[in-house]
């Protein structure tokens, strides 16, 4: 009779435990059949068995067929494994999903920074052999002018760009590192 009150008695704490996290589950899903909610009913259901079974046993109550309450518990001891399992392989892939869509995103923009700096450099080398041009009389003055204004434009508009670049990368690895921060906190 002991072990039936002490199963009994962990079925009333999990119940106790498990109640608000189901209720909590349940306001944020807004439906009552998500994995989350079969995860902890499945619980419920399973120790609930579990004590009944245990209570055929001990007292030995014919009413029930013992067979069909075993396969009950086990069926649900089935689920429960089952949902919790789906939880960790989708915690896991979400994970891995955004990992790698960080990554994949920063990746492009260092090599989206680095090809504007080259850019920048060319432009850079440019300017001066125009300006060299001019100075030893092959370039007329009004035509250094127009290339000096479109070399002038084009590189504002690409520094503006490293700026916006430069902006997006450290947002990314902030977020990147609040989900390593949040990986680390609940594991």
């Amino acid at each position: 009779m002991e072990v039936l009150d002490g199963k009994i008695w962990l079925l009333f704490f999990s119940a106790l435990f498990l109640l608000p996290i189901l209720y909590g589950a349940i306001k944020a899903d807004k439906h009552y059949y998500s994995i989350q909610v079969i995860s902890i009913i499945a619980v419920i259901v399973t120790q609930g068995l579990n004590v009944l079974v245990s209570y055929v046993i001990v007292n030995q109550v014919e009413i029930l067929n013992i067979y069909l309450v075993v396969m009950f518990w086990q069926l649900s001891i089935l689920v429960t494994v089952v949902s919790v399992f789906y939880l960790v392989l989708k915690e896991l892939n979400d994970n891995y999903i955004e990992e790698d869509l960080f990554k994949d995103k920063i990746k492009n923009l260092e090599k989206e920074y680095t090809t504007i700096n080259k850019e920048l450099e060319n432009k850079s080398s440019m300017f001066a052999r125009l300006y060299e041009d001019r100075n030893s009389g092959v370039l007329p003055e009004r035509e250094f002018l127009i290339l000096m204004n479109k070399y002038k434009d084009d590189s504002t508009k690409l520094e503006e760009r490293l700026k916006v670049i430069k902006k997006e990368i450290n947002s990314s690895n902030i977020k990147k590192d609040k989900l390593k921060n949040k990986k680390t906190i609940f594991s």
